[in-house]
Protein backbone atom coordinates (compact mmCIF):
# COMPACT_ATOMS: atom_id res chain seq x y z
CA UNK A 1 0.00 0.00 0.00
CA UNK A 2 2.60 2.47 1.27
CA UNK A 3 4.29 2.26 -2.71
CA UNK A 4 0.91 3.43 -4.07
CA UNK A 5 0.57 6.37 -2.23
CA UNK A 6 1.63 10.50 -2.60
CA UNK A 7 4.07 10.68 -0.12
CA UNK A 8 6.30 8.03 -1.83
CA UNK A 9 5.75 10.15 -4.69
CA UNK A 10 7.11 13.20 -2.20
CA UNK A 11 10.28 10.57 -1.22
CA UNK A 12 8.02 10.43 2.17
CA UNK A 13 6.14 8.30 4.80
CA UNK A 14 6.83 4.46 5.11
CA UNK A 15 9.54 2.50 3.77
CA UNK A 16 11.38 -0.30 3.69
CA UNK A 17 14.68 1.47 4.62
CA UNK A 18 17.38 0.90 7.06
CA UNK A 19 16.74 3.70 9.49
CA UNK A 20 13.21 3.36 9.46
CA UNK A 21 13.87 -1.30 10.09
CA UNK A 22 15.91 -0.09 12.70
CA UNK A 23 13.70 2.17 14.94
CA UNK A 24 10.84 0.17 14.20
CA UNK A 25 12.86 -2.94 15.29
CA UNK A 26 13.27 -1.06 18.63
CA UNK A 27 10.16 0.35 19.32
CA UNK A 28 8.65 -3.69 18.86
CA UNK A 29 11.78 -4.90 21.43
CA UNK A 30 10.13 -2.22 23.90
CA UNK A 31 6.66 -3.54 22.88
CA UNK A 32 5.74 0.39 22.10
CA UNK A 33 5.20 -0.12 18.23
CA UNK A 34 1.53 -0.41 17.14
CA UNK A 35 0.58 -1.67 13.27
CA UNK A 36 -2.63 -1.84 12.27
CA UNK A 37 -3.81 -2.96 8.54
CA UNK A 38 -7.21 -2.26 6.79
CA UNK A 39 -7.97 -5.38 4.30
CA UNK A 40 -10.75 -5.39 1.87
CA UNK A 41 -11.00 -9.16 1.51
CA UNK A 42 -7.58 -10.17 1.60
CA UNK A 43 -6.19 -7.21 -0.04
CA UNK A 44 -4.50 -4.56 2.18
CA UNK A 45 -5.70 -1.07 1.40
CA UNK A 46 -4.57 1.19 4.38
CA UNK A 47 -2.70 1.18 7.76
CA UNK A 48 -1.36 3.35 10.29
CA UNK A 49 2.10 2.72 11.72
CA UNK A 50 3.48 3.87 15.53
CA UNK A 51 4.35 3.66 18.89
CA UNK A 52 2.74 3.72 22.40
CA UNK A 53 4.93 5.53 24.70
CA UNK A 54 3.21 6.19 28.04
CA UNK A 55 -0.15 6.69 27.42
CA UNK A 56 0.27 8.87 23.99
CA UNK A 57 0.08 7.09 21.11
CA UNK A 58 2.76 8.82 18.22
CA UNK A 59 0.98 8.37 14.48
CA UNK A 60 3.82 8.01 12.89
CA UNK A 61 3.31 6.39 9.13
CA UNK A 62 -0.07 6.08 7.52
CA UNK A 63 -1.29 5.51 3.75
CA UNK A 64 -4.42 4.07 1.14
CA UNK A 65 -4.62 2.45 -1.53
CA UNK A 66 -5.38 5.57 -4.05
CA UNK A 67 -7.83 3.22 -6.09
CA UNK A 68 -9.93 3.48 -2.93
CA UNK A 69 -10.04 7.06 -1.96
CA UNK A 70 -13.78 7.57 -2.39
CA UNK A 71 -14.63 5.22 0.38
CA UNK A 72 -11.87 6.85 2.71
CA UNK A 73 -10.01 3.90 4.15
CA UNK A 74 -7.46 5.79 5.55
CA UNK A 75 -10.22 7.63 7.77
CA UNK A 76 -12.12 4.69 8.57
CA UNK A 77 -8.85 2.70 9.73
CA UNK A 78 -8.13 5.53 12.04
CA UNK A 79 -11.56 5.89 13.73
CA UNK A 80 -11.55 1.80 14.20
CA UNK A 81 -8.23 2.59 15.69
CA UNK A 82 -9.14 4.91 17.81
CA UNK A 83 -12.31 3.09 19.13
CA UNK A 84 -9.38 0.55 19.98
CA UNK A 85 -8.10 2.73 21.94
CA UNK A 86 -10.84 3.83 23.69
CA UNK A 87 -11.91 0.07 25.01
CA UNK A 88 -8.42 -0.60 25.75
CA UNK A 89 -8.25 -3.47 23.23
CA UNK A 90 -5.25 -5.40 24.00
CA UNK A 91 -4.33 -3.85 27.33
CA UNK A 92 -3.30 -0.16 25.79
CA UNK A 93 -3.92 2.31 27.22
CA UNK A 94 -4.32 5.28 25.49
CA UNK A 95 -5.15 9.19 26.51
CA UNK A 96 -3.60 11.06 23.71
CA UNK A 97 -2.90 10.55 20.03
CA UNK A 98 -0.22 12.55 18.35
CA UNK A 99 -0.94 12.79 14.94
CA UNK A 100 2.58 13.69 13.82
CA UNK A 101 3.24 16.86 12.07
CA UNK A 102 2.09 18.05 9.36
CA UNK A 103 -1.11 19.78 8.46
CA UNK A 104 -3.84 17.84 7.25
CA UNK A 105 -7.63 18.43 6.90
CA UNK A 106 -8.22 15.40 9.93
CA UNK A 107 -5.90 16.55 11.81
CA UNK A 108 -8.22 19.69 11.91
CA UNK A 109 -11.39 17.66 12.56
CA UNK A 110 -10.25 15.22 15.17
CA UNK A 111 -8.06 17.23 17.09
CA UNK A 112 -8.86 18.78 20.75
CA UNK A 113 -5.34 20.87 20.16
CA UNK A 114 -2.43 22.24 17.89
CA UNK A 115 0.83 24.14 17.51
CA UNK A 116 1.90 26.02 14.87
CA UNK A 117 5.94 25.18 14.59
CA UNK A 118 8.28 27.48 12.89
CA UNK A 119 12.01 27.76 11.57
CA UNK A 120 14.53 29.73 12.79
CA UNK A 121 16.64 30.87 10.29
CA UNK A 122 20.20 32.99 11.17
CA UNK A 123 22.03 34.44 8.43
CA UNK A 124 25.39 35.83 8.59
CA UNK A 125 26.44 39.65 8.67
CA UNK A 126 28.33 39.47 5.01
CA UNK A 127 26.96 40.64 1.77
CA UNK A 128 26.31 36.62 0.55
CA UNK A 129 24.69 36.35 4.08
CA UNK A 130 22.56 39.29 3.26
CA UNK A 131 21.95 38.46 -0.27
CA UNK A 132 20.66 35.20 0.95
CA UNK A 133 18.17 36.25 3.14
CA UNK A 134 16.71 38.64 0.95
CA UNK A 135 16.06 35.92 -1.37
CA UNK A 136 15.08 33.62 1.40
CA UNK A 137 12.40 36.85 2.31
CA UNK A 138 11.25 37.14 -1.30
CA UNK A 139 10.22 33.60 -1.75
CA UNK A 140 8.20 33.60 1.11
CA UNK A 141 6.17 36.82 0.79
CA UNK A 142 5.48 35.11 -3.01
CA UNK A 143 4.25 31.46 -1.42
CA UNK A 144 2.51 33.41 1.32
CA UNK A 145 0.74 36.06 -1.02
CA UNK A 146 0.08 33.02 -3.51
CA UNK A 147 -1.09 30.69 -0.35
CA UNK A 148 -3.38 33.24 0.65
CA UNK A 149 -4.96 34.05 -2.68
CA UNK A 150 -6.18 30.60 -3.46
CA UNK A 151 -7.13 29.98 0.24
CA UNK A 152 -9.48 32.55 -0.29
CA UNK A 153 -10.40 31.53 -3.64
CA UNK A 154 -11.10 28.27 -1.30
CA UNK A 155 -9.53 26.24 -4.23
CA UNK A 156 -6.30 25.43 -1.71
CA UNK A 157 -8.37 22.04 -0.86
CA UNK A 158 -8.58 21.01 -4.70
CA UNK A 159 -4.96 21.67 -5.65
CA UNK A 160 -3.72 19.70 -2.54
CA UNK A 161 -6.14 16.56 -3.66
CA UNK A 162 -4.71 16.92 -7.62
CA UNK A 163 -1.38 17.12 -6.80
CA UNK A 164 -1.67 14.08 -4.50
CA UNK A 165 -3.58 11.86 -6.69
CA UNK A 166 -1.12 12.52 -9.53
CA UNK A 167 1.58 12.01 -7.47
CA UNK A 168 0.04 8.66 -5.95
CA UNK A 169 0.89 7.15 -9.75
CA UNK A 170 4.44 8.25 -10.18
CA UNK A 171 5.12 6.64 -6.90
CA UNK A 172 4.13 3.12 -8.60
CA UNK A 173 4.75 3.40 -12.02
CA UNK A 174 2.32 0.42 -12.54
CA UNK A 175 -0.94 2.45 -11.26
CA UNK A 176 0.37 5.22 -13.90
CA UNK A 177 0.43 2.66 -16.72
CA UNK A 178 -2.83 0.71 -15.69
CA UNK A 179 -1.16 -2.62 -15.04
Amino acid sequence: VACKTYQRGLNAGFADRSDIRMRLQLAARKKWLRGFVLYLGDRPIAFWIGTIYGDTFLGEYTGYDPEFAQISPGTYLMFVVLERFCKRINGDIVKQVDFGLGAADYKAAISSNSWQEAKILIFSPTLKGMRLKGAKTLARLIDGTARNMLAGARVMPRLKRMWRDRLAPEANPRLASGT
